[in-house]
């Protein structure tokens, strides 16, 4: 069970500790199994409220399991197509990277019905009718006399290889991500986001002029710089799922203009495109295939930890290329990220003095005894190594250690307090929750064999307490020892 932990609360879980205390906790929410869990008329009656738009899903992969559900002939048709990466996009179910699917759900369920549409107008499909360009933009609230600014509004559900073809036929360019199927204004947008035009324009969330937030009260409102100005600067990098659904935001465009695309052959040393969208499209990835299941290592690197230590920087590398199977680096360095130092938003500030953003990726097949060997390298060996080499950056919150030790400050740094306060305003009771995002803190899982029995002897030994005072936000854990078992339905 997931446990909400109050400020200055300790939480003691040990020797005996009786699950049926979840059952008498107001801070425990329900699970599909629980009386409390809203009737199929409930159901309804929300759907109604949503014009229809509530989803019900079903895991394509139930038509491979034996007994009511088998298909042979749809079972092979999911098993020859389910590393599709368009696939899974057009699947609410499907994950890209199911390594951790095995793993209880820190949700500890996946609700078999989910919305949409929190707004009539907040239409999410795939379409040209869900995205504007405009060449005078002005955000809501600001003066009048303000000069407008070229931007292109976007809604959920488009993908980049979508958004630049789009912005491509007025000769336009935006800042979006490299991969071609990464959604537009989730995780990538909210996290801060990198792009092959970062060392030109900066990251993607430097774009936003602003956006649209349907927050947890269920009250829907335009965040800008002139406007539920806390809302914007912690959308701006702070992370999704956490302080509301974004149902559009508005970014900064620019003139397209020729590029220039180096080729390591031996045959052609570079070739300049006429446009960005050429470019991206005869260089980049737009179907992929997902294997095995990656295990990510990340850090930011400025220039002190490139140049400082040379031989830890060598000694360094040569451990990840001897542990890894894939080490990335993305170019940050450049004016484009470094110019907006002053600008004030949750982003991490070490990403105005990075150089390069590079990635350890390792891999398991799909089973339990690879990935606990590999989840033990990429703490013990992968991560803690890229921290010694620069100890006082951080990572990108969008590719990086899921079991990160010291998350909040790897994440965000000093900002980290301020996102804390902004989350306990507007969603004091944790209706929107996701694993090391803002607040997640606040909820303790405790798993046990099965719902019901008594917890194993000496299942869990945590102590914990939030400290919010007016130097910031100091965590205290002694001690963490959950065993692997099933995990149970609550959270807070």
């Amino acid at each position: 069970m997931l446990r909400k932990i109050k400020q200055s609360e300790y939480l003691l879980a040990a020797f005996g500790f009786t699950l049926a205390v979840c059952a008498s906790q107001q801070s425990c929410k329900c699970r599909p199994s629980d009386p409390c869990w809203p009737a199929p008329n409930d159901w309804n009656q929300l759907n109604d409220t949503v014009n229809g738009h509530l989803i019900r899903t079903t895991p394509p992969g139930i038509a491979c399991c034996l007994g009511e559900f088998y298909n042979k002939t749809a079972c092979e048709m999911i098993t020859s197509v389910y590393q599709s990466s368009d696939l899974i996009a057009k699947n609410p179910y499907m994950i890209d990277f199911p390594g951790y699917a095995g793993d209880p759900c820190p949700q500890t369920t996946i609700h078999n019905q989910r919305a949409l549409h929190a707004m009539e107008s907040a239409m999410i499909s795939l379409g040209g009718e869900n995205v504007r360009l405009v060449f005078d933009f002005t955000p809501e609230g600001c003066a009048v006399s303000m000069k407008g600014q070229n931007a292109v509004t976007i809604s959920p559900g488009m993908q980049w290889q979508d958004m630049y073809r789009f912005a491509d036929e007025p000769n336009s360019i935006i800042v979006g991500g490299g991969a071609s199927t990464v959604g537009c204004i989730g995780g990538f947008l909210q996290g801060g986001g990198h792009s092959p035009l970062s060392s030109i324009y900066g990251l993607a969330v430097d774009q936003v002029l602003e956006m649209k937030v349907v927050l947890p009260s269920g009250e829907y409102i335009t965040a800008n710089d002139y406007q539920n100005q806390d809302i914007y600067w912690a959308l701006g990098g702070g992370g999704p799922s956490t302080f509301g659904v974004v149902t559009s935001a508005t970014v900064k465009s620019f003139p397209s203009q020729p590029w220039y695309g180096k080729n390591i052959t031996l045959v052609v040393f570079n070739q300049t495109f006429p446009s960005f969208y050429k470019y991206f499209k005869d260089n980049f990835v737009d179907y992929a295939v997902t294997s095995g299941a990656p295990i990510l290592a990340s850090r930011l690197l400025t220039r002190r930890s490139l140049t400082d230590n040379v031989p830890l920087l060598h000694d360094t590398l040569k451990l990840n290329f001897e542990t890894t199977g894939i080490l990335q680096g993305h170019i940050v360095a450049g004016r484009g990220v470094a110019q907006h130092k002053n600008v004030s938003m949750a982003l991490n500030p070490a990403w105005r003095e990075t150089y390069s953003h590079i990635i350890a990726s390792t891999g398991f097949e799909n089973n339990r005894t690879g990935r606990v060997e590999q989840m033990e390298v990429a703490r013990d060996v992968l991560e803690y190594a890229w921290r010694q080499l620069s100890p006082n950056s951080g990572t990108y919150l969008s590719e990086t250690f899921i079991n990160s030790k010291f998350w909040q400050s790897t994440y965000w740094g000093e900002n980290y307090s301020r996102l804390f306060a902004i989350k306990a305003k507007y969603d004091p009771h944790n209706m929107l929750y996701c694993v090391n995002c803002v607040g997640s803190e606040r909820l303790i899982e405790i798993r046990a064999k099965e719902e019901g029995q008594r917890a194993p002897q000496a299942l869990a030994v945590l102590v914990t307490t939030l400290e919010l005072s007016g130097q910031g936000l100091t965590f205290r854990l002694r001690s963490s020892l959950f065993g692997s078992m099933t995990s149970l339905s609550c959270f807070g």
